[in-house]
């Protein structure tokens, strides 16, 4: 089955190119080798669109991530518990941890939203001057390999991943969000909980902040904005010693920072969508599911939710 993420991967590789191409095109950058070629063959096209190009452009890719994260979200829901009718007014209980099953739809979703990040970031990393070729390469090895299961379910790699979203584009759709929240709640939740209140992720690169403006959500819980956390509730981040390597509230928000670096930013919208608003999936949400697998991965007594295998 593996096979379905290498394809999925492969044609997300496509559709990101043509439309980060489009866009590029559109807004009058001149490209070399193979963008220039692959420019070439829709330059014709972005001149009928005209103005229009960049819209047309933009749609394309988000309908993308789109369509790739409802092909995964419907390949499991014949696996979801009997009795989870949407929309889902709390998190669906469960007494023990259940996790998924793999499908050829899901791995090919998976694959599509990794390809097209994969292609959105490495041509805009490329066209950074002197550097640029040497992080493109680094973005490509790096979020390609978030395709390969063995190497995804790899703590170590996932450090190197998390880390590394701080230089991708599609990725600061979320973490710019989270940067403005983490600056604007600083003097409020240093007043709530002290130096305290603020945490770091060496594991993943991610920055945690608890109380403040976190308390917005409503529930003692938390949410992710690409590299920046924030959990509500009534203690200190900095009490909770080790919550980022055993399973635990922040070990499950840096697993939507992964989901972030390894399929973009649009994902983490698409999936904030999807969790809360329509059809309020709760934790049954693809996005949800993942992330649990990546607080599922640290050792310890796991936390009875449903999770799916990205990150574990």
């Amino acid at each position: 089955m593996p096979v379905f993420i290498l394809l999925g991967w492969l044609v997300g590789l496509v559709l990101g190119a043509l439309a980060t191409v489009t866009a590029l095109l559109s807004l009058g950058f001149a490209l070399q080798g193979v963008l220039g070629a692959l420019g070439g063959v829709l330059a014709p096209m972005v001149a009928a669109l005209g103005s229009l190009a960049l819209a047309v452009a933009i749609l394309f890719l988000v309908m993308g991530f789109l369509v790739a994260y409802l092909i995964a979200t419907r390949s499991i829901a014949p696996l979801l518990p009997a009795g989870a009718t949407f929309p889902l007014a709390a998190p669906f209980p469960t007494p023990v941890p259940v996790t998924l099953a793999a499908t050829p739809g899901e791995f090919f979703g998976r694959g599509l939203l990794i390809g097209m990040n994969v292609s959105v970031d490495v041509i805009l990393l490329s066209l950074v001057p002197i550097v640029g070729p040497v992080l493109a390469t680094w973005a490509f090895t790096v979020i390609s390999l978030a395709a390969v299961i063995f190497v995804a379910r790899n703590r170590v790699y996932q450090g190197f991943l998390g880390w590394s979203a701080w230089l991708f584009p599609l990725s600061w759709l979320a973490t710019v969000f989270g940067l403005l929240l983490f600056f604007i709640n600083i003097p409020f939740a240093f007043t709530a909980f002290g130096i305290g209140a603020f945490a770091f992720d060496w594991t993943t690169g991610v920055i945690e902040t608890r109380g403040g403006l976190s308390g917005v959500t409503g529930f003692n819980g938390g949410f992710s904005l690409g590299n920046f956390t924030f959990l509500a509730g009534t203690t200190a981040a900095g009490a909770a010693a080790g919550r980022f390597t055993t399973p635990s509230t922040s070990s499950h928000e840096t697993g939507h920072s992964l989901n972030t670096a390894a399929m973009g930013g649009v994902v983490l919208w698409i999936n904030a969508i999807d969790e809360n608003i329509f059809p309020s999936s709760e934790n049954l949400a693809y996005g949800e599911l993942t992330a649990e697998g990546h607080s599922r991965n640290m050792p310890g007594t796991a936390v009875a939710d449903f999770s799916l295998r990205l990150w574990f």
